[in-house]
């Protein structure tokens, strides 16, 4: 978890959409074609990819960096891109 988020909500609301982004990817994989450059794109790839549960996922996720930006720093250390897609660490 980033060292930047400070209250326990910041944390506990992190971990949340960690974990939901893990059980997406899990469900999807093989079929998330994505790299860290869409992510940072507007996740426009991710949007045509998944379902309307991951698209929940990533208006939460993308209010989320709008307070903290420094998670992309985090993120980069933790996504890794394979011919099967995207994989959270």
């Amino acid at each position: 978890m980033p060292d930047q988020l400070s209250s326990v909500a910041e944390k506990a609301e992190f971990s949340e959409i960690v974990h939901e982004a893990r059980g997406i990817l899990k469900r999807q994989r093989g079929t998330i074609e994505l790299s860290i450059g869409a992510w940072n794109a507007g996740l426009s790839k991710w949007d045509n990819a998944i379902s309307v549960q991951g698209r929940l996922l990533r208006q939460r996720f993308e209010a989320y960096l709008k307070r903290d930006t420094t998670v992309l720093d985090w993120l980069d250390n933790r996504v890794a891109i394979d011919e099967g897609g995207l994989a959270v660490a």
